[in-house]
This record gives C-alpha cells, sequence and structure tokens, in this order.
C-alpha cells in the first residue's frame, strides 16, 4: 500500500474511558457487515523453491457488529474503539473486540485493512517458530509469544449509503 508524505488533517474526536463495557443504542453503533476474514501466512522452506502465501479464512458470513460511538485511545496512526460481534459470545466471553480505525481518512481502506492482517498473519507465524524453537531447545520457564488475529470485516454486499469501515 503506497502512502502518501501528506497525510492530511486527523480525525477530531472525542474520547471515553476503556472501561466502557456496554453497548447500547446510545453508546454504540449497529453496523451492517458481510463476511468476516482472518489473513493466515503459510511459510515452506526447503524442496526445489521456498514458499510462502497468505490465505485467507472466513470466520463468518453476513450480520452485523456493534462498534462503540466513542475512540478509547488514540495509536500513532489508528483510533481504538470497543467492538462487539455476537457471533463470537457475549461481550464477557469471547465477544469483546477492538475495532482500529485510521486517524487519517486518506488511508481508511479496505486495502490499508487487509495489509494489517497481513503483518499480524506473518508475526504469528514467526511467534510459533519462536515458541517451538524455546520449546526444542529445553528453555526452562519458556515465555510464549502470541498475537492476537486480526479480522476483517468486509462491506455487505449491497453496501448502504452512509456505511461506515468497521476497522480492523
Amino acid at each position: 500500500v503506497d502512502v502518501p508524505e501528506d497525510l492530511g488533517t486527523p480525525r477530531n474526536v472525542a474520547f471515553e474511558l476503556a472501561e466502557c463495557r456496554a453497548f447500547t443504542k446510545k453508546s454504540a453503533t449497529t453496523i451492517p457487515v458481510g463476511r468476516q476474514l482472518e489473513v493466515v501466512f503459510e511459510s515452506r522452506r526447503g524442496g526445489v523453491a521456498d514458499h510462502e502465501a497468505y490465505g485467507v479464512v472466513t470466520q463468518g458470513r453476513g450480520g452485523h457488529v456493534m462498534r462503540r460511538r466513542a475512540p478509547y485511545m488514540r495509536g500513532a496512526l489508528r483510533l481504538l474503539y470497543g467492538l462487539h460481534d455476537a457471533r463470537l459470545g457475549t461481550a464477557d466471553a469471547g465477544g469483546r473486540l477492538v475495532a482500529k480505525v485510521c486517524r487519517y481518512p486518506m488511508l481508511d481502506s479496505y486495502e490499508v485493512a487487509l495489509a494489517s492482517a497481513r503483518c499480524t498473519a506473518v508475526a504469528q507465524h514467526f511467534a510459533r517458530l519462536f515458541n517451538r524453537a524455546t520449546l526444542q531447545a529445553g528453555v526452562t520457564n519458556p515465555v510464549e509469544v502470541v498475537f492476537l488475529p486480526c479480522l476483517v470485516y468486509e462491506p455487505p454486499a449491497a453496501v448502504p449509503a452512509g456505511w461506515e469501515r468497521v476497522g480492523e
């Protein structure tokens, strides 16, 4: 993804406390979504040629997610929002997620979200290799490195007027 030198003006937002857990009509927006995707990375070394590939695993079909109206944190390039996907469980049992939305509208695209998911997939792959190597080396009390999956929500087939990207 090409990133322009001038990103423009970042979004101006009001923040909320991170501890806010309720997803109500007043505190959250219901967003229709298409498929939920997880990008996976596969690397095979040896043989005739090295092989590295990205795969996409469809986690779910269309539905709705709820995203908090106000972000609770700001990073260098992203705003973080509370997100709830009822297909993954209740808000306290697996259904609580973090939606990352670009601070700069110019970078807020589906392609940028997929690029972030690919980076996470590569990090997960190398974390698994590291964890396996520490176990095989017999390291006492090894630290396990874990990267959480990065899910990308596609827009629905018929995008409603004013549809807001969920984030990744």
